[in-house]
């Protein structure tokens, strides 16, 4: 379990450097779209790490 909010951890870490470093550069519709991939990438991350099947990796 700990493994698994390490990794949740980093990624939701490099998710808001990458994002902060982009956005300033994009306009505000493109800002929308990003964060919203971010948060859908996210979601499916911990969705797989979360789910039983997946625990061995």
């Amino acid at each position: 379990m700990q493994f698994v909010v390490c990794q949740w951890a980093l990624f939701s870490s490099i998710s808001y450097i990458v994002a902060k470093k982009i956005i300033p550069e994009m306009r505000a519709f493109n800002i929308k779209v990003q964060l919203i991939t971010i948060f859908q990438i996210r979601l499916n991350f911990f969705h797989l790490y979360s789910s039983k099947d997946y625990q061995v990796i």
